[in-house]
């Protein structure tokens, strides 16, 4: 658009071979501290890199489950506390009871969701054996080689 109306464009100038180097530079750095990513994908394995909306949506299923869990024993405490029948006790724990299943069954589909974002355990076992094999050869390497591995 800028050019249509004669604008100079805004953006400062970034020279390409400056970045390209400082990328790699970067990649070196971590290659020859693989320590540094196997940290980080532990992170991962835990759940720290899940989107918050995913997060956020595990937590609140374990909440509603362990308010079931607690609604289970207060119906417990007012059956035996004779202030309802067994009918009608058996009625509402079958309904928590199912309630508990389905909400069980949509943890297990976000965690198996939550699987697949850090799913890197594998990745993590091959980290320090790439650094040690790039040692070597990491400044012979040719700019089309090295962006690859950038990649």
């Amino acid at each position: 658009m800028r050019a249509a109306r004669g604008d100079r464009c805004t953006a400062r100038y970034a020279p390409a071979p400056a970045l390209d180097e400082l990328v790699w530079q970067d990649l070196c750095h971590v290659l020859r501290e693989p320590a540094r990513i196997t940290h980080e994908l532990a992170r991962a394995q835990m759940g720290e890199w899940l989107p918050q909306a995913l997060q956020a949506r595990r937590q609140t299923l374990r909440d509603v489950l362990a308010q079931r869990a607690r609604q289970q024993a207060r119906l417990l405490d007012v059956y035996l506390a004779e202030v309802i029948e067994r009918a009608e006790c058996e009625r509402k724990r079958q309904e928590v009871t199912q309630t508990q299943r389905g909400l069980t069954q949509q943890l297990r589909q976000l965690d198996a969701q939550a699987q697949q974002h850090v799913n890197v355990a594998a990745f993590a076992q091959g980290i320090e054996a790439l650094g040690q094999r790039l040692h070597a050869t990491r400044d012979n390497l040719t700019f089309a080689q090295r962006r690859q591995l950038v990649e």
